[in-house]
């Protein structure tokens, strides 16, 4: 690791200054990478990041201190999620009470932190104030932070109270006094799957958390689907996975909705990762019809490993598409003839947006067409051959709209002409434009 280096090059495990730049330039001689030459201002911001995560490790150690000396907290994870006290202090996981705990710490670069808010008068408050604390760990060690409320928490700052739930360490997006080495790109878990095939995704960090006790790598959204920022992060983390299982919370939908907000969130993060060409699963977890929700880590209270394996062999996992279609099926046996039509044709041209058209059409031809109730292949064939030709032409006008934004002039003839040189989508893109048969 770069500290090992470190420690060898210049004897000192966390160098600064120039020890930190020559340390830094031997690691990437070793790694047989090219090391482009760093502004003094990116240089310093490698150098205070270094700062800050020894800062982070030192006030997590406070944060697991606090927990283990808290029974009534320690009993409250232990209900809410199976978490026992070992695994807290395995996993990180601390309690933060507030100001007091963190004025052993060097000011300077506690303000830098985006762990307290800074006053105009030099004075600082505390962003966790009895919170439950989970740690992001990269390459082992904790750069980012999240809070869970506590009945402990000051009222307004709770979800109740009209705060958050989950409170996330600041940035210097919004505070200026944070660094900008501090930086919310970290997906929760996300050491947990590095040279996994097989993959969870979880709604909540104490689900998470539960999962990986149970020996399953997991990462978490923290809530029903990845901020829309992370996504190109989370698509290149799972890309080459064998299997991407989404395992959110199982809750009772809104009135005059079908779906809880767990689901609608899966189906999201499923159709960015079937667009992505990464193989993925819906898993919708059993509950006794007398209670609202179920997550993961309440299953796992009162259930085994080899219980989850069960629901995930079963119907209760399926793939995005097959999810989507399985809400279908029994609703129109009876129906009319038009009726089933109709709905197949909504189906496949709205529900189906986005899936690969030689798979689109062999599933519509079969699946789809059986769920729907329709027996001869024969009758879907020309509201296929209508859907094909609508989708065509939506790729096509995607395709347009892609190369209008990018246009770039290039110099000579079309320059000077007044024309722009329009640069063309991938080559998987503007393929999709068209039925597998003509390619």
């Amino acid at each position: 690791s770069f500290n090992i280096i470190a420690l060898e090059v210049t004897g000192i495990p966390n160098p600064r200054g120039n020890d930190f730049n020559e340390a830094l330039r031997v690691a990437a001689d070793r790694a047989g990478v090219s090391l482009r030459t760093y502004s003094a201002e990116e240089l310093a911001i490698f150098q205070e990041k270094e700062e800050l995560i020894d800062l982070y490790e030192k006030i997590n150690e406070v944060y697991v201190n606090n927990l283990q000396r808290n029974d009534e907290m320690l009993d409250f994870i232990l209900k809410k999620w199976g978490i026992t006290k070992e695994q807290a202090k395995k996993h990180g996981i601390g309690y933060a009470i507030g100001n007091e705990e963190l004025k052993q710490f060097d000011k300077d670069l506690l303000f830098k932190s985006g762990l307290v808010f800074l006053w105009d008068n030099g004075k600082f408050d505390a962003l966790f104030k009895h919170r439950i604390t989970f740690p992001y760990y990269q390459n082992g060690r904790p750069v980012y932070f999240a809070g869970r409320e506590t009945k402990y928490t000051p009222e307004s700052e709770t979800n109740n109270g009209h705060g958050s739930k989950y409170k996330k360490q600041l940035t210097n997006n919004k505070y200026p006094y944070v660094s900008k080495s501090v930086r919310n790109d970290i997906i929760y878990g996300q050491d947990s799957i590095i040279g996994k095939k097989v993959v969870y995704i979880t709604e909540g960090m104490g689900d998470t958390v539960a999962a990986h006790i149970a020996g399953l790598p997991a990462i978490s959204a923290i809530t029903t689907r990845f901020p829309k920022d992370i996504e190109p992060k989370l698509t290149g983390l799972l890309r080459g996975k064998e299997k991407v299982y989404i395992i959110n919370d199982n809750d009772e939908p809104k009135e005059g909705e079908t779906e809880g907000a767990g689901e609608k969130g899966a189906i999201h993060t499923a159709r960015l990762l079937e667009k992505a060409g990464i193989p993925t699963f819906i898993v919708m977890l059993p509950k006794p019809d007398d209670v609202e929700k179920m997550d993961l880590a309440e299953y796992l209270l009162t259930n085994t490993i080899d219980d989850l394996s069960e629901v995930l062999n079963s119907d209760r996992a399926l793939g995005l598409w097959e999810h989507l279609l399985k809400k279908h099926e029994g609703k129109y046996e009876d129906a009319k003839t038009l009726d089933k039509v109709r709905a197949f044709k909504n189906f496949i041209e709205k529900d189906l947006t986005g899936m690969k058209h030689d798979e689109w059409e062999i599933f519509a031809k079969n699946d789809v067409r059986k769920a729907f109730g329709i027996k001869n292949a024969k009758d879907v064939e020309p509201t296929i051959k209508d859907v094909t030709i609508k989708r065509s032409e939506s790729l096509l006008d995607a395709f347009r709209s892609h190369a209008d934004n990018s246009g770039e002039e290039e110099e000579g003839e079309d320059k000077e002409d007044g024309k722009k040189a329009q640069k063309l989508p991938p080559l998987e893109v503007r393929l999709q434009a068209y039925p597998e048969h003509v390619i």
